[in-house]
């Protein structure tokens, strides 16, 4: 199967993109699939009619390019695992997922198969609030029944080109014992934006307190039980055995509305 979809992608490599084509009945249906399905996923009810679109042994290959451009590994996958994926968003409501297709081209037309290629603009959106868009390069196969057609094989190139919310990356440096320097980059439309603070450990019996330049809240450290509190009556946000692990953690509570993860890039010295 993995040398079949290796072929495909070559096959369908090779095919040169015409001129935008006069709406047909393919196209009307990618529509459906797309715009107005995979688009309107609000509950379990939504999920069957979406899955009838696809055959039985259908796969599909997703690359990812991030806006650090980053590249992920691609990975065959099958129906199940699209299936997975369309279940956990019709669980959560309040993340919604939006594709909108801004060209279309039909590369051929066969008595029994349909290929096209499409340039999708896709937006992830939780609770109102944009978390990344981009653009989806997707070449799709699919077979022709009696009833409907049914796509048997995606081949998708993801390129984000805008996140709001997503992972950031700290340098945490140390100054000297009490004394600390941070390198934030947070995702901030097409690129990643850089916010330095600095951090000051200070003695509060029987805790250490940290204070982060211009937060107004200080975040305790229990040496003896690793807590991270919000104040000396415990109010834990985390577990810690270091000094730099609590200021990730403070870091990451103060930044939680842009990180979705807070990821470590340099060592303190």
């Amino acid at each position: 199967m993995k040398n079949r979809g290796i072929a495909l992608f070559v096959l369908l490599g090779c095919v040169v993109m015409g001129n935008a084509q006069e709406q047909t009945a393919f196209q009307d249906f990618i529509t459906e699939v797309f715009e107005k399905k995979l688009s309107h996923i609000n509950s379990y009810d939504d999920v069957a009619p979406l899955m009838r679109s696809f055959s039985e042994d259908y796969h599909w290959v997703n690359v990812e390019i991030g806006i650090d451009g980053k590249v992920s590994t691609p990975e065959l996958k099958n129906k199940e695992d699209f299936s997975s994926q369309i279940k956990y968003l019709a669980s959560r409501p309040a993340l919604s997922l939006t594709w909108e297709i801004v060209e279309y081209h039909e590369l051929s037309k066969r008595e029994d198969s349909r290929i096209a290629s499409l340039k999708v603009k896709v937006s992830i959106i939780a609770n109102g609030t944009l978390v990344t868009s981009g653009y989806n390069i997707i070449k799709v196969v699919a077979e022709k029944n009696p009833e409907h057609y049914a796509i048997k094989y995606m081949d998708i190139l993801q390129v984000a080109s805008q996140s709001e919310l997503g992972p950031c990356y700290v340098k945490l440096t140390r100054i000297d014992n009490a004394n600390f320097d941070a390198d934030i980059a947070y995702p901030d439309g097409n690129e990643y934006e850089h916010y330095l603070t600095k951090i000051k450990m200070i003695p509060a019996e029987p805790f250490k307190a940290f204070r982060i330049d211009d937060v107004e809240q200080h975040y305790y450290w229990n040496p003896i039980t690793k807590d991270v509190t919000l104040n000396k009556k415990g109010r834990k946000v985390g577990n810690a055995r270091t000094a730099d692990n609590v200021i990730i953690i403070a870091i990451s509570n103060e930044a939680k509305k842009r990180c979705t993860s807070m990821i470590r890039t340099y060592k303190t010295k």
